[in-house]
């Protein structure tokens, strides 16, 4: 469970950071916290132990003391963080745990340096994120395991461009077996819990590694801890794998290209934000945390299904504003956080489906959730509209904690001349409203949809204002 469903914790956290330099009787408890089997949790009060120590520079060898005795690994990134952050080993700044790679650079650099072709080092994997604290009282979300994957989807006939199983995301903290998709190359961005890239390199003044969260057959995610223009955040860093035999000079130009795209309309509270990103050694983003994914949460309550999707939506609205489609929107792409007790879902993910049709690899995007138009270009072009279709089918599980279709659509050739059970008849307490807008999101002919994002967010929250009158 998060951290925003334990109270003390979360106002234990939060009193700490808002004057560190007087939370030292804060410690003890914060140490006894370090064992809690949610990361979010262990993340949030690593940082506030951080924190504590960074005021209190002369309590820092202690702590680190502290920390050097206990197990797990958030124990030993926190305890890497303050060591360096205070200086106590003279200002070595212990270079040679970091292992920067020659020519690894981001956005900042890729001008200056020469293109990289060609194929790399074989080996593993990994995937997520953080931002430890989080406000406001108890989320409205119910919590369930950690989920920041963003693709899981084995490709079995690369001519098609939606091949995709839904089986779980590999999440595991050891690679899987022999001959999974899962081991085709190693991470060279995040090596032995450090960040390869040289700092000076990125926008970022600082970066440590708490603890890999998650990993699929496209990327790995990982929660960590970065300073950015003397502000310190919890962040993601999710690293992408290039598809097997990909040319990694034509998958890297397509993230970059569309990791700028994000960049550019992150300034909206329901876009993700992102800190920094790269294309070598292989791409990389660093984004603002978010403890949870629509898909990792499942059903939502009505109110809080509509504002999540009413959130998405106008995200949505302010990207297609921008010239930015997200084309690849299923519930993995919508970040879950909470303030005040109200649901927030922000996109992750925009545009990052590019990459993966740059190089002809498989897609980062459930079937069960893809367009018609994704199948069979006779259905028109890849576009907004395609952005409206996939958010519908999103809505849909978050009403029915189900996708629209419970098998792949692979082999079917999609979704047309299918049907799915209307939400109100899958879950009790769903609106007809809510049938209404599912169905017009999700029609097969373009034509039929609501014609933009906005108009969708209009009739969303419409349909939430009666829920809440009736409530």
């Amino acid at each position: 469970m998060a951290i925003e469903n334990h109270p003390s914790v979360r106002d234990l956290v939060r009193r700490t950071l808002d004057a560190p330099e007087d939370a030292r009787e804060a410690l003890p408890a914060l140490f006894g916290s370090l064992d809690h089997e949610d990361p979010v949790v262990r993340v949030g009060v690593a940082w506030g132990i951080c924190a504590v120590a960074s005021a209190n520079p002369a309590d820092a060898a202690d702590v680190v003391r502290r920390l050097e005795g206990r197990h797990g690994h958030t124990a030993t990134m926190a305890a890497n963080w303050i060591r360096r952050e205070v200086d106590l080993d003279g200002g070595s700044d212990r270079a040679s745990d970091r292992s920067p790679l020659p020519g690894a650079g981001s956005r900042k650099t890729a001008d200056a340096e020469s293109e990289v072709s060609g194929e790399r080092a074989d080996e593993t994997t990994g995937n997520r994120t953080n931002e430890p604290v989080a406000s406001g009282t108890e989320s409205q979300i119910p919590q369930r395991p950690a989920d920041a994957s963003t693709s899981d989807e084995p490709r079995s006939d690369s001519s098609d461009p939606t091949e995709s199983s839904e089986a779980d995301s590999h999440e595991d903290d050891e690679p899987a077996g022999p001959g999974s998709p899962v081991q085709e190359r190693a991470d060279e961005v995040v090596q032995n819990g450090q960040f390869t890239i040289e700092l000076d390199r990125t926008s970022l003044d600082s970066l440590e590694i708490v603890e890999r969260i998650a990993s699929d057959r496209s990327s790995w995610t990982y929660a960590g801890i970065a300073t950015v223009n003397a502000s310190r955040h919890a962040v993601l860093v999710r690293t992408y794998r290039p598809p097997q035999g990909a040319r990694l000079s034509t998958f890297s130009g397509a993230f970059e290209t569309a990791a700028s795209d994000w960049d550019g309309v992150d300034d909206h509270e329901n876009v993700l934000s992102v800190h920094d990103y790269g294309r070598r050694p292989h791409p990389w983003i660093v984004t603002q945390y978010a403890p949870r994914t629509l898909r990792s949460i499942g059903q939502l309550p009505v109110d809080a299904a509509l504002t999540v999707g009413l959130d998405a939506a106008t995200g949505l609205g302010h990207a297609h504003e921008r010239g930015v489609t997200h084309r690849s929107l299923d519930p993995r792409a919508i970040a879950l956080d909470s303030e005040d007790g109200r649901p927030i879902g922000r996109l992750a993910n925009l545009g990052i489906v590019d990459a993966f049709r740059a190089v002809d690899g498989p897609l980062p995007l459930d079937s069960r959730y893809a367009a018609p138009e994704l199948f069979d270009s006779e259905h028109g072009a890849v576009d907004w509209l395609t952005d409206v279709y996939h958010l519908g089918a999103v809505l849909y599980t978050a009403f029915t904690g189900r996708p629209p279709y419970q098998e792949s659509l692979v082999q079917r050739g999609g979704p047309v001349g299918l049907s799915y059970e209307p939400p109100s008849s899958v879950t009790d307490g769903v609106p007809v409203a809510a049938d209404r807008i599912v169905a017009k999101a999700m029609a097969t002919h373009k034509i039929a949809r609501y014609e933009s994002a906005d108009e969708f967010a209009r009739d969303l929250k419409s349909a939430l204002a009666e829920v809440r009158d009736g409530a």
